[in-house]
């Protein structure tokens, strides 16, 4: 029996849209293939979702910023992905982490929901995370973290309608696809070097390549390695931390996918403005042009401890007028005690101050 393979990249990291997907009949002839491969012997599916205000969920960015906070924080961020296309794609993640400062270490937790409405396939993954803080000398700390995770994956084809069902006007359908789950025990890494200034990390998530063998096929998850950086400046001598601006970046790989998000932030207090890139462009497409995916329009509004977050994605790949956008909303609780006994800050992205 001939063996397929299928890596199904529903998010399409470094090109989504271009080439391949520039027609919206491409993305349906795209989730067509994928329906009639289904039931092949061997599945691969597992990149997992981005977000644009990465910054809003640490413990999903690197485990090394577990705890890097005064006292505690939640967070959370919902994303509708390509609004315009029927069956977008949503994302929610929730999490809570806690600095332990007399153990100069920080703990915490993450539970995410990922769904592609029109296929129904859906992933659920929780994640506890724990931090060690290590003094490099009175303006330098570096941290570093690990995380271990729980992800189960299924899918209910019971929604998803036939060729056969539409000519024969309903019914059931002869297709013999199954549905299916799996289950994996899920390990990341990562660490960060930070002044009150500028910041810089690593971290690998899926480090252990979770797999997992169902009777409809396998179920394989890559490595994604992603690299972080970025600094802060106040605008104003005069009162520091009434305005400044902060570019940042992220590169991010996984399997055969990668992407660079670039852009900065700029801070008035109490309210944020930013814009960012989002692509690859050190790759080219399948058509030799530059990899592009999308620029993000960001405001935010802090009030005491609560942050709010707003961002839009523009497509300005080959989906451009037909994605219909992104949205992303965040919100971050973050009380400040100033008994805290961390003598350097991390820089936070989304915090006015």
């Amino acid at each position: 029996m001939t063996i397929i393979t299928l890596k199904l990249s529903y998010r399409l990291w470094s090109n989504p849209g271009s080439g391949i997907m520039n027609k919206s009949t491409r993305i349906f002839i795209y989730l067509t293939f994928f329906i009639a491969v289904f039931s092949s012997p061997l599945i691969s599916w597992g990149q997992d979702p981005l977000f644009t205000q990465f910054y809003a969920s640490p413990l999903y960015l690197n485990p090394a910023l577990t705890g890097e906070v005064s006292d505690y924080r939640v967070a959370t961020t919902y994303r509708d992905q390509w609004t315009g296309i029927p069956g977008s794609f949503q994302t929610n993640i929730v999490s809570f982490d806690y600095n332990l400062s007399k153990m100069n270490s920080g703990v915490g937790i993450y539970f995410l929901n990922d769904r592609t409405n029109a296929l129904d396939l859906k992933t659920n993954q929780i994640a506890a995370s724990y931090s060690y803080k290590i003094p490099l000398s009175k303006k330098v700390t570096a941290r570093a973290g690990l995380q271990a995770g729980y992800i189960f994956k299924n899918s209910d084809v019971s929604r998803l309608t036939f060729g056969d069902q539409i000519e024969n006007g309903g019914g059931n359908t002869l297709e013999n696809i199954n549905n299916f789950n799996a289950a994996l025990i899920d390990f990341s890494t990562g660490f960060v070097v930070y002044s009150e200034k500028y910041w810089i990390g690593a971290s690998m998530f899926h480090i252990n390549q979770p797999r997992k063998s169902t009777p409809e096929g396998e179920i394989s998850i890559d490595s994604r390695f992603s690299i972080q950086g970025g600094a802060r400046f106040p605008l104003d001598l005069y009162d520091r931390q009434k305005t400044s601006i902060s570019p940042a970046f992220i590169y991010q790989h996984q399997g055969l996918f990668s992407q660079l998000d670039l852009g900065f932030n700029y801070f008035y207090k109490p309210v944020m403005a930013g814009i960012w890139y989002r692509g690859n462009p050190f790759k080219g497409d399948i058509n030799n042009q530059v990899s592009q995916d999308a620029i993000a329009f960001l405001a935010g509004y802090q009030y005491k401890s609560f942050w709010f977050g707003y961002s839009y994605d523009i497509s300005i790949s080959g989906l451009s007028g037909r994605s219909g956008g992104t949205h992303e909303i965040s919100i971050v609780l973050e009380p400040v005690t100033l008994t805290g006994r961390d003598r350097v800050k991390c820089p936070a992205f989304y915090k006015v101050y």
